[in-house]
Protein backbone atom coordinates (compact mmCIF):
# COMPACT_ATOMS: atom_id res chain seq x y z
CA UNK A 1 0.00 0.00 0.00
CA UNK A 2 2.89 2.62 0.83
CA UNK A 3 4.19 1.89 -2.78
CA UNK A 4 0.74 3.16 -4.35
CA UNK A 5 0.58 6.08 -2.12
CA UNK A 6 4.12 7.32 -3.52
CA UNK A 7 2.26 6.75 -6.95
CA UNK A 8 -0.68 8.76 -5.84
CA UNK A 9 1.31 11.75 -3.98
CA UNK A 10 3.68 12.17 -7.42
CA UNK A 11 0.18 11.44 -10.06
CA UNK A 12 -2.01 14.33 -7.68
CA UNK A 13 0.50 17.02 -8.13
CA UNK A 14 -0.57 20.05 -10.09
CA UNK A 15 1.02 19.49 -13.36
CA UNK A 16 2.06 15.95 -13.17
CA UNK A 17 1.47 15.08 -16.65
CA UNK A 18 2.30 11.71 -17.68
CA UNK A 19 5.46 13.47 -19.53
CA UNK A 20 6.72 15.24 -16.62
CA UNK A 21 6.23 11.62 -14.84
CA UNK A 22 7.99 9.70 -16.91
CA UNK A 23 11.26 12.46 -16.86
CA UNK A 24 11.27 12.39 -13.21
CA UNK A 25 11.06 8.54 -13.42
CA UNK A 26 13.80 8.24 -16.33
CA UNK A 27 16.39 10.62 -13.35
CA UNK A 28 15.66 9.36 -10.36
CA UNK A 29 14.18 5.52 -11.37
CA UNK A 30 11.59 4.65 -9.66
CA UNK A 31 8.90 6.26 -7.57
CA UNK A 32 9.97 5.94 -4.11
CA UNK A 33 13.13 7.57 -5.11
CA UNK A 34 11.06 11.08 -6.41
CA UNK A 35 9.42 10.87 -3.45
CA UNK A 36 12.75 11.04 -1.12
CA UNK A 37 14.75 13.04 -3.74
CA UNK A 38 14.91 16.71 -2.53
CA UNK A 39 16.58 18.54 -5.50
CA UNK A 40 14.19 18.51 -9.02
CA UNK A 41 16.66 21.44 -10.81
CA UNK A 42 17.85 18.66 -12.95
CA UNK A 43 14.50 17.69 -14.97
CA UNK A 44 14.12 20.17 -17.19
CA UNK A 45 10.65 21.54 -18.53
CA UNK A 46 8.85 20.18 -14.91
CA UNK A 47 7.00 23.72 -14.77
CA UNK A 48 7.33 25.96 -11.62
CA UNK A 49 4.36 24.83 -10.30
CA UNK A 50 5.35 21.15 -10.15
CA UNK A 51 8.75 22.06 -9.33
CA UNK A 52 6.68 23.85 -6.31
CA UNK A 53 4.55 20.86 -5.48
CA UNK A 54 7.32 17.86 -5.27
CA UNK A 55 8.51 19.62 -1.84
CA UNK A 56 5.53 18.96 -0.38
CA UNK A 57 5.99 15.52 1.02
CA UNK A 58 2.49 15.24 2.77
CA UNK A 59 0.39 11.62 1.86
CA UNK A 60 -2.53 13.38 2.90
CA UNK A 61 -4.27 13.63 -0.50
CA UNK A 62 -2.96 10.46 -1.15
CA UNK A 63 -4.39 8.43 1.81
CA UNK A 64 -7.93 10.26 0.99
CA UNK A 65 -7.98 9.27 -2.42
CA UNK A 66 -7.24 5.54 -1.61
CA UNK A 67 -10.29 6.01 0.99
CA UNK A 68 -12.22 7.06 -1.26
CA UNK A 69 -11.76 4.34 -3.93
CA UNK A 70 -11.93 1.96 -1.11
CA UNK A 71 -15.71 3.18 -0.17
CA UNK A 72 -16.60 3.47 -4.05
CA UNK A 73 -15.21 -0.18 -4.76
CA UNK A 74 -12.96 1.18 -6.81
CA UNK A 75 -9.49 -0.90 -7.53
CA UNK A 76 -6.38 1.10 -8.00
CA UNK A 77 -3.63 0.13 -10.21
CA UNK A 78 -0.18 1.46 -10.76
CA UNK A 79 2.03 1.37 -13.86
CA UNK A 80 4.61 -1.10 -12.21
CA UNK A 81 1.75 -3.11 -10.69
CA UNK A 82 1.52 -7.13 -12.06
CA UNK A 83 -2.22 -6.26 -12.48
CA UNK A 84 -1.11 -3.38 -15.17
CA UNK A 85 -2.37 -3.75 -18.59
CA UNK A 86 0.52 -4.77 -20.75
CA UNK A 87 -1.01 -3.60 -23.60
CA UNK A 88 -0.71 -0.30 -22.18
CA UNK A 89 2.76 0.18 -21.04
CA UNK A 90 4.44 1.04 -24.32
CA UNK A 91 1.74 3.98 -25.54
CA UNK A 92 3.09 6.84 -25.36
CA UNK A 93 2.40 9.10 -22.32
CA UNK A 94 0.54 5.97 -20.72
CA UNK A 95 -1.31 6.69 -17.45
CA UNK A 96 0.62 5.83 -14.53
CA UNK A 97 -2.75 4.95 -12.39
CA UNK A 98 -5.47 3.09 -13.71
CA UNK A 99 -9.00 3.51 -11.26
CA UNK A 100 -11.32 0.29 -12.09
CA UNK A 101 -14.60 -0.39 -11.05
CA UNK A 102 -16.21 -3.74 -11.95
CA UNK A 103 -14.11 -6.97 -12.99
CA UNK A 104 -10.31 -6.69 -13.04
CA UNK A 105 -9.46 -8.90 -16.08
CA UNK A 106 -6.47 -11.00 -17.29
CA UNK A 107 -5.64 -8.57 -19.99
CA UNK A 108 -3.75 -11.03 -21.63
CA UNK A 109 -6.99 -13.22 -22.29
CA UNK A 110 -8.71 -10.32 -23.99
CA UNK A 111 -9.00 -9.15 -27.32
CA UNK A 112 -10.36 -5.72 -27.61
CA UNK A 113 -11.42 -3.69 -30.53
CA UNK A 114 -12.56 -0.24 -29.63
CA UNK A 115 -15.55 1.12 -30.97
CA UNK A 116 -15.79 4.98 -31.05
CA UNK A 117 -18.39 7.29 -33.36
CA UNK A 118 -20.58 10.32 -32.93
CA UNK A 119 -22.84 11.49 -29.90
CA UNK A 120 -26.07 12.10 -32.45
CA UNK A 121 -25.94 8.57 -34.18
CA UNK A 122 -28.21 8.12 -37.10
CA UNK A 123 -31.25 4.94 -37.64
CA UNK A 124 -28.64 3.47 -39.52
CA UNK A 125 -25.53 3.91 -37.02
CA UNK A 126 -27.24 2.94 -34.54
CA UNK A 127 -28.64 -0.45 -36.79
CA UNK A 128 -25.08 -1.02 -38.06
CA UNK A 129 -23.16 -0.22 -34.62
CA UNK A 130 -25.27 -2.70 -32.48
CA UNK A 131 -25.17 -5.30 -35.27
CA UNK A 132 -21.19 -5.20 -35.60
CA UNK A 133 -20.94 -5.17 -31.65
CA UNK A 134 -23.49 -7.86 -31.28
CA UNK A 135 -21.55 -10.46 -33.50
CA UNK A 136 -18.21 -9.17 -31.32
CA UNK A 137 -19.78 -10.65 -28.21
CA UNK A 138 -20.80 -14.01 -29.67
CA UNK A 139 -17.24 -14.01 -31.03
CA UNK A 140 -15.86 -13.14 -27.43
CA UNK A 141 -14.47 -9.62 -28.83
CA UNK A 142 -14.42 -7.38 -26.06
CA UNK A 143 -15.79 -3.92 -27.16
CA UNK A 144 -13.68 -0.66 -25.34
CA UNK A 145 -15.53 2.21 -25.77
CA UNK A 146 -15.72 6.05 -23.87
CA UNK A 147 -19.43 5.41 -22.44
CA UNK A 148 -20.62 8.38 -24.36
CA UNK A 149 -23.99 9.19 -25.75
CA UNK A 150 -24.47 7.75 -29.13
CA UNK A 151 -22.52 4.83 -30.67
CA UNK A 152 -20.24 4.70 -27.66
CA UNK A 153 -23.29 3.44 -25.91
CA UNK A 154 -24.88 1.74 -28.48
CA UNK A 155 -22.21 -0.59 -28.42
CA UNK A 156 -21.56 -1.00 -25.42
CA UNK A 157 -25.55 -2.04 -24.75
CA UNK A 158 -24.97 -4.07 -27.55
CA UNK A 159 -22.11 -6.66 -26.59
CA UNK A 160 -24.22 -6.56 -22.55
CA UNK A 161 -27.23 -7.77 -24.50
CA UNK A 162 -25.51 -10.81 -26.19
CA UNK A 163 -23.69 -11.38 -22.42
CA UNK A 164 -20.26 -10.07 -23.97
CA UNK A 165 -17.30 -7.87 -21.77
CA UNK A 166 -16.96 -4.42 -22.40
CA UNK A 167 -14.99 -1.79 -20.69
CA UNK A 168 -15.55 1.75 -20.40
CA UNK A 169 -12.62 4.56 -20.27
CA UNK A 170 -14.39 7.75 -18.45
CA UNK A 171 -13.39 11.59 -19.04
CA UNK A 172 -14.29 11.97 -15.52
CA UNK A 173 -13.39 10.93 -12.51
CA UNK A 174 -13.61 7.03 -12.01
CA UNK A 175 -17.59 7.73 -9.48
CA UNK A 176 -18.31 10.41 -11.66
CA UNK A 177 -21.06 9.03 -14.10
CA UNK A 178 -20.79 11.04 -17.36
CA UNK A 179 -23.57 11.78 -19.05
CA UNK A 180 -25.83 11.41 -16.23
CA UNK A 181 -28.34 9.38 -18.78
CA UNK A 182 -25.83 6.64 -18.91
CA UNK A 183 -25.85 5.47 -15.07
CA UNK A 184 -28.00 2.15 -15.94
CA UNK A 185 -25.23 2.00 -18.39
CA UNK A 186 -22.33 2.54 -16.25
CA UNK A 187 -23.56 -0.18 -12.97
CA UNK A 188 -23.88 -2.75 -16.12
CA UNK A 189 -20.68 -2.24 -17.33
CA UNK A 190 -19.62 -2.48 -13.90
CA UNK A 191 -20.89 -5.96 -13.26
CA UNK A 192 -20.13 -7.24 -16.59
CA UNK A 193 -16.86 -6.04 -17.42
CA UNK A 194 -15.40 -2.60 -16.14
CA UNK A 195 -15.21 1.07 -16.21
CA UNK A 196 -11.97 2.62 -16.09
CA UNK A 197 -10.26 6.23 -15.09
CA UNK A 198 -6.92 7.94 -14.97
CA UNK A 199 -8.41 10.51 -12.89
CA UNK A 200 -9.14 10.22 -9.12
CA UNK A 201 -12.36 9.51 -7.63
CA UNK A 202 -14.35 12.98 -7.69
CA UNK A 203 -13.18 14.61 -10.77
CA UNK A 204 -15.61 16.28 -12.80
CA UNK A 205 -14.92 16.13 -16.77
CA UNK A 206 -13.46 19.00 -18.55
CA UNK A 207 -12.39 20.40 -22.29
CA UNK A 208 -8.55 18.48 -22.16
CA UNK A 209 -10.00 15.02 -20.47
CA UNK A 210 -12.03 13.64 -23.01
CA UNK A 211 -9.08 14.08 -26.10
CA UNK A 212 -7.05 12.85 -23.26
CA UNK A 213 -8.52 9.54 -22.46
CA UNK A 214 -9.18 8.70 -25.95
CA UNK A 215 -5.10 7.29 -25.91
CA UNK A 216 -5.95 5.29 -23.56
CA UNK A 217 -9.30 3.73 -25.17
CA UNK A 218 -6.99 3.21 -28.60
CA UNK A 219 -4.11 1.59 -26.24
CA UNK A 220 -6.37 -0.76 -24.72
CA UNK A 221 -7.37 -1.90 -28.31
CA UNK A 222 -6.39 -3.93 -31.04
CA UNK A 223 -8.03 -2.06 -33.47
CA UNK A 224 -10.26 0.96 -33.76
CA UNK A 225 -13.23 0.44 -35.22
CA UNK A 226 -15.25 4.42 -36.71
CA UNK A 227 -18.88 3.56 -37.26
CA UNK A 228 -20.04 6.80 -37.80
CA UNK A 229 -18.58 10.29 -37.29
CA UNK A 230 -19.13 14.18 -38.88
CA UNK A 231 -16.13 16.10 -39.41
CA UNK A 232 -15.36 17.45 -36.43
CA UNK A 233 -16.14 14.25 -33.78
CA UNK A 234 -13.80 13.26 -31.16
CA UNK A 235 -13.51 9.88 -32.34
CA UNK A 236 -10.77 11.24 -34.86
CA UNK A 237 -8.56 11.62 -32.06
CA UNK A 238 -8.68 8.04 -30.97
CA UNK A 239 -8.16 7.31 -34.69
CA UNK A 240 -5.16 9.84 -34.90
CA UNK A 241 -4.14 7.88 -31.43
CA UNK A 242 -4.61 4.50 -33.14
CA UNK A 243 -2.52 4.67 -36.13
CA UNK A 244 0.32 6.18 -34.14
CA UNK A 245 0.91 3.42 -31.58
CA UNK A 246 0.57 1.28 -34.42
CA UNK A 247 -3.29 -0.10 -33.68
CA UNK A 248 -5.52 -1.34 -36.38
CA UNK A 249 -7.72 1.35 -38.07
CA UNK A 250 -11.42 0.03 -39.19
CA UNK A 251 -14.76 2.14 -40.38
CA UNK A 252 -17.77 1.70 -41.89
CA UNK A 253 -18.66 3.46 -45.41
CA UNK A 254 -21.47 5.51 -44.97
CA UNK A 255 -23.31 8.32 -47.44
CA UNK A 256 -21.26 10.59 -49.08
CA UNK A 257 -23.77 13.29 -49.18
CA UNK A 258 -24.09 13.08 -45.26
CA UNK A 259 -22.55 15.29 -43.15
CA UNK A 260 -22.46 12.94 -40.28
CA UNK A 261 -20.00 10.36 -42.37
CA UNK A 262 -17.30 13.13 -43.32
CA UNK A 263 -15.36 11.57 -40.42
CA UNK A 264 -16.17 7.94 -41.71
CA UNK A 265 -14.48 9.26 -44.89
CA UNK A 266 -11.40 11.34 -43.19
CA UNK A 267 -10.69 7.81 -41.16
CA UNK A 268 -10.53 5.65 -44.65
CA UNK A 269 -8.40 8.37 -45.99
CA UNK A 270 -6.07 7.77 -42.86
CA UNK A 271 -5.88 4.52 -44.13
CA UNK A 272 -8.53 2.56 -42.56
CA UNK A 273 -9.87 -1.02 -43.90
CA UNK A 274 -13.58 -0.42 -45.09
CA UNK A 275 -16.04 -2.90 -43.12
CA UNK A 276 -19.84 -3.21 -42.48
CA UNK A 277 -19.72 -6.43 -40.33
CA UNK A 278 -17.63 -8.11 -37.78
CA UNK A 279 -15.87 -10.60 -39.86
CA UNK A 280 -14.61 -7.89 -42.03
CA UNK A 281 -12.60 -7.05 -39.15
CA UNK A 282 -11.54 -9.55 -37.22
CA UNK A 283 -10.26 -11.51 -40.54
CA UNK A 284 -8.23 -8.79 -40.78
CA UNK A 285 -6.45 -10.39 -38.04
CA UNK A 286 -6.87 -13.87 -38.85
CA UNK A 287 -9.38 -15.00 -36.30
CA UNK A 288 -12.89 -16.00 -36.38
CA UNK A 289 -13.43 -16.04 -32.27
CA UNK A 290 -11.75 -15.86 -29.15
CA UNK A 291 -12.44 -17.70 -25.78
CA UNK A 292 -14.17 -16.23 -23.19
CA UNK A 293 -12.38 -13.24 -21.26
CA UNK A 294 -11.10 -14.52 -17.43
CA UNK A 295 -12.07 -12.49 -14.66
CA UNK A 296 -9.46 -12.13 -12.15
CA UNK A 297 -11.45 -11.15 -9.83
CA UNK A 298 -14.38 -8.17 -8.93
CA UNK A 299 -13.49 -4.83 -7.34
CA UNK A 300 -16.49 -4.71 -5.21
CA UNK A 301 -20.18 -6.44 -5.68
CA UNK A 302 -21.82 -3.73 -8.06
CA UNK A 303 -25.62 -3.91 -7.36
CA UNK A 304 -27.41 -1.48 -9.79
CA UNK A 305 -30.00 1.05 -7.87
CA UNK A 306 -33.41 0.55 -8.26
CA UNK A 307 -33.84 3.63 -9.25
CA UNK A 308 -31.32 3.00 -11.68
CA UNK A 309 -32.88 -0.10 -13.03
CA UNK A 310 -36.12 0.74 -13.67
CA UNK A 311 -34.65 3.15 -16.05
CA UNK A 312 -32.52 0.43 -17.65
CA UNK A 313 -35.48 -0.93 -20.58
CA UNK A 314 -35.78 2.76 -21.22
CA UNK A 315 -32.65 3.29 -22.08
CA UNK A 316 -31.26 0.81 -23.90
CA UNK A 317 -33.52 0.56 -26.91
CA UNK A 318 -33.35 4.70 -27.42
CA UNK A 319 -32.04 6.33 -29.66
CA UNK A 320 -30.00 9.25 -28.06
CA UNK A 321 -30.02 12.54 -30.12
CA UNK A 322 -28.63 14.95 -27.73
CA UNK A 323 -26.22 17.70 -28.66
CA UNK A 324 -23.00 17.03 -28.32
CA UNK A 325 -21.84 17.79 -24.77
CA UNK A 326 -17.97 17.72 -24.58
CA UNK A 327 -16.98 21.24 -25.65
CA UNK A 328 -14.55 20.86 -28.57
CA UNK A 329 -11.87 23.23 -30.08
CA UNK A 330 -12.83 24.66 -33.48
CA UNK A 331 -11.26 24.81 -36.61
CA UNK A 332 -11.87 24.91 -40.31
CA UNK A 333 -9.52 24.47 -43.15
CA UNK A 334 -7.92 27.47 -43.37
CA UNK A 335 -4.37 29.21 -42.81
CA UNK A 336 -3.69 30.77 -39.41
CA UNK A 337 -5.49 34.44 -40.22
CA UNK A 338 -8.79 32.42 -40.05
CA UNK A 339 -10.85 34.01 -37.00
CA UNK A 340 -12.63 31.05 -36.00
CA UNK A 341 -9.62 29.35 -35.11
CA UNK A 342 -9.13 28.68 -31.43
CA UNK A 343 -6.23 30.63 -30.13
CA UNK A 344 -3.84 28.11 -29.48
CA UNK A 345 -4.36 26.80 -33.01
CA UNK A 346 -3.21 30.06 -34.21
CA UNK A 347 -0.30 30.21 -32.15
CA UNK A 348 0.52 26.76 -33.36
CA UNK A 349 -0.22 27.47 -36.77
CA UNK A 350 1.96 30.58 -37.34
CA UNK A 351 5.10 28.69 -35.76
CA UNK A 352 4.89 26.34 -38.15
CA UNK A 353 4.55 28.85 -41.09
CA UNK A 354 8.36 29.36 -40.62
CA UNK A 355 9.85 25.75 -39.87
CA UNK A 356 8.45 22.19 -39.44
CA UNK A 357 9.08 21.54 -35.49
CA UNK A 358 8.27 18.63 -33.19
CA UNK A 359 5.12 19.10 -30.02
CA UNK A 360 8.37 19.13 -27.84
CA UNK A 361 9.58 22.25 -29.78
CA UNK A 362 6.21 24.11 -29.90
CA UNK A 363 5.55 23.07 -25.91
CA UNK A 364 9.15 25.07 -25.46
CA UNK A 365 8.17 27.84 -28.00
CA UNK A 366 4.75 28.72 -26.56
CA UNK A 367 5.35 27.75 -22.71
CA UNK A 368 2.78 25.52 -23.01
CA UNK A 369 1.94 21.47 -21.49
CA UNK A 370 3.11 19.16 -24.15
CA UNK A 371 0.10 17.28 -23.86
CA UNK A 372 -1.97 20.53 -24.44
CA UNK A 373 0.09 20.88 -27.51
CA UNK A 374 -0.26 17.37 -28.26
CA UNK A 375 -4.29 17.99 -28.57
CA UNK A 376 -3.97 21.21 -30.71
CA UNK A 377 -1.97 19.36 -33.48
CA UNK A 378 -4.37 16.77 -33.68
CA UNK A 379 -7.22 19.19 -34.27
CA UNK A 380 -4.87 20.58 -36.67
CA UNK A 381 -3.77 17.27 -38.44
CA UNK A 382 -7.50 15.88 -38.40
CA UNK A 383 -8.63 19.12 -40.27
CA UNK A 384 -6.16 19.56 -42.68
CA UNK A 385 -4.23 22.58 -41.91
CA UNK A 386 -0.85 20.40 -40.88
CA UNK A 387 0.59 17.10 -41.42
CA UNK A 388 3.06 14.92 -39.76
CA UNK A 389 6.38 14.52 -41.60
CA UNK A 390 9.15 11.47 -40.59
CA UNK A 391 10.83 11.84 -36.57
CA UNK A 392 7.05 13.15 -35.74
CA UNK A 393 7.66 16.63 -36.83
CA UNK A 394 4.88 18.91 -38.21
CA UNK A 395 4.11 21.37 -41.28
CA UNK A 396 1.74 23.33 -42.36
CA UNK A 397 0.03 21.48 -45.48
Amino acid sequence: MEHILYWLWLTLKGGATPTRIEMLLERFGSVEAVYSASDYSEVKELGARLLSELTDKRLTKAVNTVERAKKAGVEIVVYDSDDYPDILRNIPRPPCVLYIKGELLDWNSLFTIAVVGTRRLSTFGKTVTRGICSEFARRGVTVVSGMAEGIDAAAAWAALDEGGKTIAVLGSGIDVIYPKSNTSLYYEICRNGCVISEYPPGMPPSRWSFPERNRIIAGLSKGVLVTEAPEKSGSLITAREALHIGRRLFAVPGDVFNDSYVGDKNVIQLRAKLVNRAEDVLSDFGVSSFPKPVVKRKTSPVDIPVFTQRAVEAVRPATRSAADETPKPEVKKKMPDDKDMTDDERAVAKLLLEKSMTANEIARALDKPVSKVNITLTMLELSMIVKRLPGNRFEIK
